[in-house]
C-alpha cells in the first residue's frame, strides 16, 4: 500500500518505499506511474532503499488541476525528500522524469542528491527543424492535447502500447494506471513538457550522471545520446534491441546497470 505526503500547496503525493541502503528515487514519465517500474523495484530493493513516486495528478496521487508544470513536479520531489529526510540520493528519471530532474537541479542544485540517472529524454521534446526529436511538432502537440480532452482512454492506450517493442508484453495494467490522470491536467502538463528546452541547464550539472538511451525509442536516439555530451560528468549506456521502455523490456540488464552505477 502506498503512503502519501502533503505538499506546500495541499496536494497529496503518493509514494512507495521499500528496501534498505543507499537511497534511489524513481521518477516516471508523462502520463505514467510508479507501476511502470514493477520489474525494477523488487530487484533494486534487494540492495538499496527505493522510493518510487506517483507524480502529482498521476497514478495514486491526488487528482488536481493545480501545478501542471514541470517546475511544480520538481518542487514536489524536493518536498518529498525533505519530509522523508532523504539526503545523498540517486535520482532516476525516465522520459519526462528527466525533465523533472533537470528542473530540480535548476532550482535546488545538488541539495539532497549525489548522482543522476537520465533515461531516454532529449533536452527538448518538441520536433523542430533544429531539434529532430521524432516525436511531435508544435501543431501535433496541440492536436494531442485535443485528443486527450476528446478521448483520454484511447489516446493514452495508443500512446503507451505504441512504445512497446516486444508486443508479447502485457501492459494492460500500465495503461489502466495511466488513464487515472485528469485529461485537462494531462493536456496542460504535456504542453509545458514539450516546449521547454533544458539545454542551458545540463552543462551546469556537476555530479556523476548516467544517460541511458534506447535505440528503438520513439525519440531520436542521437538527441538522447547528445545529452551525455552536455553533462560534465556523464557516461552513456545504449540498449540496441529495445526503446523507450527498455527498463521494462530488458529489466535484468537495466537493473544491473543501475546497481553498478550506484555502487561506484
Amino acid at each position: 500500500m502506498m503512503q502519501t505526503i502533503t505538499t506546500s500547496d495541499g496536494v497529496k503525493i503518493a509514494y512507495n518505499q521499500t528496501g534498505k541502503g543507499k537511497d534511489l528515487i524513481l521518477v516516471h514519465g508523462y502520463g505514467c506511474s510508479s507501476l511502470y517500474f514493477k520489474r525494477n523495484i523488487p530487484e533494486l530493493a534487494k540492495q538499496f532503499r527505493v522510493t518510487a513516486i506517483d507524480l502529482r495528478g498521476h497514478g495514486e496521487s491526488e487528482k488536481t488541476m493545480k501545478g501542471p508544470r514541470i517546475s511544480r513536479l520538481a518542487s514536489d520531489i524536493h518536498e518529498l525528500l525533505e519530509q522523508l529526510d532523504i539526503s545523498d540520493a540517486v535520482y532516476l528519471g525516465w522520459s519526462m522524469g528527466c525533465s523533472v530532474g533537470w528542473s530540480y537541479w535548476d532550482m535546488f542544485q545538488k541539495d539532497r542528491l549525489s548522482k543522476y540517472i537520465f533515461v531516454d529524454e532529449p533536452v527538448l521534446g518538441l520536433d523542430t527543424p533544429n531539434n529532430p526529436s521524432r516525436l511531435l511538432n508544435y501543431q501535433q502537440t496541440l492536436d494531442f492535447m485535443d485528443s486527450l480532452a476528446a478521448d483520454k482512454q484511447t489516446t493514452l492506450s495508443n500512446f503507451i502500447s505504441g512504445v512497446v517493442i516486444n508486443k508479447e508484453n502485457d501492459v494492460s495494467d500500465l495503461i489502466e494506471s495511466s488513464c487515472k490522470i485528469d485529461p485537462g491536467f494531462a493536456g496542460r502538463l504535456f504542453y509545458n513538457h514539450m516546449v521547454t528546452n533544458w539545454s542551458d541547464v545540463l552543462p551546469t550539472i556537476d555530479i556523476p550522471t548516467l544517460v541511458i538511451s534506447g535505440e528503438k525509442s520513439f525519440f531520436n536516439p542521437e538527441l538522447v545520446k547528445a545529452t551525455a555530451n552536455l553533462l560534465p560528468k556523464a557516461r552513456l549506456e545504449t540498449f540496441m534491441e529495445t526503446g523507450h521502455l527498455m527498463f521494462f523490456e530488458e529489466a535484468e540488464r537495466f537493473n544491473n546497470i543501475v546497481a553498478n552505477f550506484m555502487e561506484k
